[in-house]
């Protein structure tokens, strides 16, 4: 089946799992090949990574670190997908990832429900989808960071978001911010 468009959101967690799987690849194994495999359902959209230990090797190679899978596993966890790495039987390491594919129909009322935000709310909201911290956003729109944590908390509450990683997707998906949109 061919992909359909992904959603800003969607492509850019797609493209999160795979460079980090990528950059796992070159910081802890000797080969510098891997195995990028992409594939759609109707519902889904799976990317498999894995790569092979060089024969000269020693096993097991260092696992990755939580930090450095960390933010593709919270991207796709936070979308309704699933996210596995770990050792291959064989050798090697893979990356799995499975992320349910919406119809755009899904996402329509989202810029609807932005309006349910105040402007204020709205500005904390791309701000945190740019990955700044409640303490940088306190400091650029020069307010205390409980201020922030209480805007924050109010987005959240008024888009049903069940946490800071949902606010963020929803933040892409409904076009308030764009991936390298500064």
């Amino acid at each position: 089946m061919r992909c359909p468009s992904l959603t800003p959101g969607l492509d850019l967690t797609a493209y999160r799992v795979v460079q980090e799987a990528l950059t796992n690849i070159t910081k802890h194994v000797a080969t510098r090949t891997a195995q990028v495999r992409i594939a759609c359902t109707p519902h889904y959209l799976t990317l498999t990574i894995t790569n092979e230990i060089a024969p000269d090797r020693r096993w097991p190679p260092p696992a990755p670190d939580a930090d450095s899978v960390g933010s593709a596993c919270v991207s796709a966890l936070s979308r309704g997908g699933t996210f596995s790495a770990g050792r291959r039987p064989q050798g090697g390491f893979e990356v799995a990832c499975s992320l349910p594919l919406h119809s755009p129909d899904d996402f329509l009322a989202l810029p609807e429900l932005l309006g349910a935000l105040t402007e204020r709310e709205r500005e904390v909201m791309a701000l945190a989808a740019h990955g700044k911290s409640n303490a940088e956003i306190a400091d650029e729109l020069v307010l205390s960071p409980l201020t922030i944590r209480s805007h924050i908390q109010r987005a959240m509450t008024k888009l049903h978001a069940r946490d800071r990683a949902q606010l963020v997707v929803i933040a892409y998906e409904s076009g308030l911010v764009t991936p390298h949109q500064r």
